[in-house]
């Protein structure tokens, strides 16, 4: 069952990434080295999670740290989907 989930997790990791540069170039019209920035930020901002949420979970416990994971990636896709609705009325009201 645990090799399942790793392939799953794996094949969306993998699909997001290889199709994420065109989306946004395609929606959001970023050039190729605003793309580049995007995937450094993310790159880099991984690492840095993975630290933190490594000490989290040495200093409380494992379940803090994904609760913790789960808090922070919840707000951060609630925050995508309000930046995407503040664009999508922008639009609306412009047309």
């Amino acid at each position: 069952m645990f090799f399942i989930f790793i392939f799953i997790v794996s094949a969306l990791y993998h699909g997001v990434n290889n199709w994420m540069g065109i989306y946004l170039k395609r929606i959001y019209n970023l050039t190729q080295p605003q793309i580049s920035i995007v995937f450094i930020v993310m790159a880099i901002s991984g690492a840095i999670g993975q630290m933190i949420g490594g000490f989290i979970a040495d200093k409380k416990n494992r379940y803090v740290a994904c609760l913790l994971g789960m808090i922070i990636l919840t707000g951060a896709t609630l925050m995508l989907f309000k930046i995407h609705m503040i664009n999508l009325l922008i639009l609306i009201s412009v047309y």
